[in-house]
């Protein structure tokens, strides 16, 4: 697995990335918009991307690339389905409907 990250670089202000995925015959994801992953084993890949969090289920999953500058991930394995985290609106908002 390829990781580039810069540590201690001066924090430049936060740049909304553009989001996509691509699916290649469910057995490569090529994602950009990727902030962090959270976590990762060969059943589930947990990532923050620029539309939110994202959860990828499969067998055999490994990140093949992840470059957190330019926010491209490469996955490959057997993917079954990619899920979306529901976002809450603030508690604030739900109290006064």
């Amino acid at each position: 697995m390829e990781i580039k990250q810069t540590i201690g670089a001066a924090a430049a202000p936060k740049v909304k990335l553009p989001h996509a995925i691509n699916l290649e015959a469910r057995s490569k994801a090529v994602l950009s918009g990727v902030e962090n992953v959270l976590g990762a084993s060969e059943e589930i890949v947990n990532l923050v991307s620029s539309e939110g969090t994202l959860s990828i289920f499969g067998k055999g999953l490994k990140i093949q690339k992840f470059n957190i500058e330019d926010g491209t991930l490469v996955l490959e394995g057997s993917i079954d389905s990619i899920k979306y985290a529901a976002v809450k609106a603030p508690l604030l908002k739900r109290l006064f409907k």
